[in-house]
């Protein structure tokens, strides 16, 4: 089974593959005098041991904030780093823990966030605002 629903440039998918159902909903957005891209991710991960480093992560929903350059069929990025060269910071942030996954629970999350408001506080370089804006929306951060 896979299913995929391009709603107003977001990207939901939701998809059997080998390691298991993946739910994944993606969008971008261009960052301002470069041609470099935010990419706003909500994905669902199992948890367990991170071998890059070895630190146990909890399974659940995790808001990814990553940037990126877009070609017509490429995505390039960087570890731990920004690639463009804006010194805006990257990294995921758990904002449910669950303890199956829910196709449910996902579209929940999805509804009380708005990709908009979390470019803007991304744009803005204040990243604390972020963990207040999600905990507004009644997200576990």
């Amino acid at each position: 089974m896979y299913e995929r629903i391009t709603q107003s440039e977001k990207q939901i998918v939701f998809s059997n593959t080998q390691k298991g159902y993946i739910m994944v909903i993606t969008k971008f957005f261009k960052i301002p005098e470069t041609e470099y891209h935010l990419e706003v991710e909500l994905r669902y991960e199992l948890g367990g041991i991170n071998y890059a480093t070895y630190k146990e992560e909890r399974r659940g929903i995790y808001l990814h904030l990553d940037t990126v350059e877009r070609g017509s069929n490429f995505i390039r990025r960087t570890i731990f780093s920004d690639i463009s060269g804006g010194d805006y910071k990257t990294g995921k942030i758990l904002v449910k823990e669950m303890k199956r996954k829910s196709k449910k629970q996902m579209m929940d999350v999805f509804e009380a966030v708005d990709f908009e408001e979390i470019k803007d506080i991304w744009f803005s370089r204040e990243y604390n605002e972020l963990w207040d804006y999600l905990r507004e929306k009644g997200l576990e951060v």
